[in-house]
């Protein structure tokens, strides 16, 4: 299998070998690394952009391709759902840490409602539409 492998390099790119070993090396240490939830998002990112990088090895195979899941579409829509998956990874890996970022710190634009007592009242002038204020449950309204 390693001989298909060198076989899709595109002569253009030189040892052929060398890059089939350094590309099969990234690729386990990537899976590797997404086991981890710390380095997970990395390597999706990082495994996305390899199979960017790698995909016209996958042009250049399915030119010289027989067999019809070798050849351009199929190879095409493999590649699309790989990186799918290493993008909804990286996603999701994003949103853990922006969440992670984001607690303790004061949000714009969100309203704090103030902890209400065991008889219901909050301590804090309500101010209804007419100018009342209310304080306590909201049935008991105080004129000033």
């Amino acid at each position: 299998m390693r001989q298909e492998l060198v076989d899709m390099v595109p002569p253009a790119l030189p040892a052929p070998g060398l890059l089939v070993t350094l590309t099969g090396i990234a690729e386990l240490v990537g899976a590797l690394a997404l086991l981890w939830p710390a380095t997970a998002g990395s390597a999706a990112g990082a495994l996305g952009l390899l199979l960017i990088a790698m995909f016209p090895a996958n042009v250049y195979a399915a030119d010289t391709a027989t067999l019809w899941w070798d050849q351009l579409v199929p190879r095409t829509l493999t590649q699309l759902v790989f990186l799918s998956a290493t993008a909804t990874v990286f996603v999701d890996r994003l949103r853990v840490t922006s969440a992670r970022a984001s607690r303790g710190r004061i949000r714009l634009g969100r309203i704090r409602r103030p902890r209400r007592s065991d008889d219901g009242t909050t301590g804090l002038p309500i101010t209804t539409p007419g100018g009342v204020e209310a304080r306590g449950p909201a049935g008991s309204q105080e004129s000033r």
